[in-house]
Formats: structure tokens, C-alpha cells, sequence
């Protein structure tokens, strides 16, 4: 599963989602989100382009199933069913 360190730092996590926690690393800049094991981000639209990376875990989203290192891109307008994870997950996000 998701197993790095969620480390403590002047950034805070909040829940996003059941089971989903999200921490801005910088105050403009990449976020880091955390999925627990058989979590789910429902589906959404993107306002803004956004680049997605898996740093550990699986991430499934369509039909796909993201692995460490897969990287997603989104332009802005785009639209993604919801998302979930096997085995729970950490992805770099950035909008």
C-alpha cells in the first residue's frame, strides 16, 4: 500500500474525501494526496490543467490502472469518471 511517511511540516492535510486527505507542499505549488485503500474521488470536471504522478500505490481511473512512476495528464475542460485505488495511494498533483 501507500506506505511513505505523511511527515509533519507547516502545511496541513486536510480531508478531502472519505478516506482521501490532500497537503499543498508550497503555498503555490504541487499538492500531495493520500488514498486509503478502497477509497474513491468522484468524478469532477478540471478547471485547470492538471498533471497527476503516482509516487507510490495504484491509482485506477477509467478502466486504467496507474502504478508508481505513471504520470496522467488533464487539459483544462476535461472530465474523468471517478477514480479509486486498490491498494491505496500517494499522487503528486499539479494544477
Amino acid at each position: 500500500g501507500a506506505s511513505l511517511t505523511w511527515a509533519a511540516g507547516p502545511a496541513r492535510a486536510r480531508a478531502l474525501f472519505p478516506g482521501v486527505t490532500i497537503k499543498r507542499l508550497w503555498p503555490k505549488g504541487p499538492k500531495l494526496m493520500r488514498c486509503e485503500p478502497g477509497s474513491v474521488i468522484p468524478a469532477h470536471e478540471h478547471d485547470e490543467h492538471e498533471h497527476l504522478f503516482v509516487v507510490s500505490g495504484d491509482f485506477l481511473l477509467e478502466g486504467q490502472r496507474f502504478r508508481v512512476g505513471d504520470h496522467l495528464s488533464s487539459p483544462a475542460g476535461s472530465r474523468h469518471e471517478e477514480g479509486t485505488t486498490r491498494t491505496g495511494c500517494i499522487l503528486l498533483l499539479n494544477v
